[in-house]
């Protein structure tokens, strides 16, 4: 397996011509599908991905169904881990499938902010995971009557595949959390910014795998782009809410993004969807 930034998503291959057929992948391979055939090969595929119940609701904005769900999810993961651990000593970093290949950069930058790793571990994250991870995000969407065209590739390309958690305390004497401050180095995906994550590793990492701003090469478009939704999406062929036009690279606005990073607000619950209860007794031992 080649150690491309994008290298475990390159089992799409496979995985594209089972579903699609080799038609289908053969045309998104060469950049010649038509706005129609994405549009309901993103039909499909958010079938695939979350069920076709979910995709139901997601694609007709019932919002307090997925609501529900979320919350009956929330009580499995809760860990109350305010009462174990002192919350404000952690960050977390979780390093997408897009950019696997390149853990070993974004170790480099945490050790250059002054940041230790002190637990990591390779994982896979289900769809129960990634809804409560990204509620607030799918749900901004749909409360923008945006139907969320880039999700179903997004979940796709993120569950079931390999992604590298990291835990992180500080090196060096800070006056915020560790999230905070490890929060304000994530960077825009699809722009340039240096000493962030996003907006230089990410960017770094997967500029060599575009033509343009709305063009991937080839040898990247089933990887990262696997039924061309989000290139169909920056060439304006199916109608968003134009959030990629703000960015240089609008095609790495969708696909470039690198890393999970959650804010102070977010880090308890992240930390308790991601870490087993043995990860936690791990982390109470370190961080003292």
């Amino acid at each position: 397996m080649r150690k491309e930034p994008f290298y475990p998503l390159e089992e799409n291959y496979q995985k594209i011509e089972s579903l699609f057929g080799s038609n289908y992948f053969e045309k998104s391979f060469l950049d010649e599908l038509t706005p129609e055939e994405v549009i309901l090969a993103n039909d499909k595929l958010a079938e695939i991905v979350y069920g076709e119940e979910f995709a139901y609701y997601m694609k007709n904005g019932y919002l307090r169904q997925i609501t529900a769900l979320r919350d009956r999810l929330a009580e499995k993961y809760d860990k109350d881990l305010s009462n174990k651990l002192s919350l404000d000593d952690y960050g977390l970093l979780l390093v997408r499938p897009e950019t696997m290949g390149s853990v070993d950069l974004y170790t480099e930058f945490l050790d250059r902010i002054g940041l230790e790793v002190i637990y990591q571990k390779k994982i896979k994250i289900d769809f129960d995971q990634y809804l409560m991870l990204y509620y607030d995000g799918i749900m901004m969407g749909l409360s923008q009557n945006d139907e969320l065209f880039d999700f179903p590739t997004r979940t796709f390309n993120y569950i079931d595949n390999p992604c590298q958690l990291m835990i992180v305390k500080a090196k060096i004497p800070l006056n915020v959390p560790v999230s905070t401050y490890l929060h304000s180095f994530k960077g825009k995906h699809g722009d340039y910014s240096k000493d962030t994550l996003r907006g230089e590793i990410a960017y770094n990492s997967l500029i060599p795998y575009t033509v343009d701003g709305v063009t991937l090469d080839h040898a990247a478009n089933i990887p990262l782009d696997p039924i061309g939704a989000y290139r169909a999406l920056v060439r304006g062929q199916v109608d968003s809410d134009g959030w990629h036009d703000k960015v240089s690279m609008p095609i790495l606005f969708y696909s470039g993004q690198g890393v999970h990073i959650p804010n102070r607000r977010e880090i308890e619950k992240d930390l308790g969807v991601l870490c087993s209860e043995e990860d936690i007794k791990i982390l109470t031992k370190k961080i003292r």
